[in-house]
């Protein structure tokens, strides 16, 4: 059994999602082009779309995101917890362990994203 460095596989970070407005909190957004580069080379490409509208009752937002390629086709449910001050802390929901993360790894030869614990000791 040989050990693969996370740093090999994919990476989906909610915080750049947002930032690069792939995720909206209280809205939907369109199918877009998302792009995994290494020293500007494409190493890999999908299309992700999002809806972060549905409140709950605790006024947290509920959604879920979809990332689509030849590669993958998954869907991954959001959460948005409201902050002490204010706003939404965004985050994905591991679709192996139920838990709230911030990234979702996707290993060399996989065809699906999940949360790092979610991977074991790689």
């Amino acid at each position: 059994m040989q050990r693969i460095p996370f740093e090999l596989g994919l990476q989906l970070n909610i915080n750049r999602l947002i930032s690069d407005g792939l995720i909206q909190p209280g809205k939907v957004t369109q199918l877009s082009d998302f792009h995994w580069l290494d020293e500007g080379d494409e190493r890999a490409s999908a299309r992700i779309e999002a809806d972060l509208t549905s409140p709950s009752p605790e006024e947290a937002r509920h959604g879920t995101m979809r990332i689509h390629a030849n590669w993958i086709n998954q869907t991954i449910r959001l959460v948005g917890c409201p902050r002490h001050f204010g706003g939404l802390q965004c985050y994905f929901v591991c679709p192996a362990q139920d838990r709230y993360v911030s990234v979702l790894w996707s290993l060399p030869g996989e065809r699906f994203f999940a949360g790092r614990k979610s991977l074991g000791k790689q």
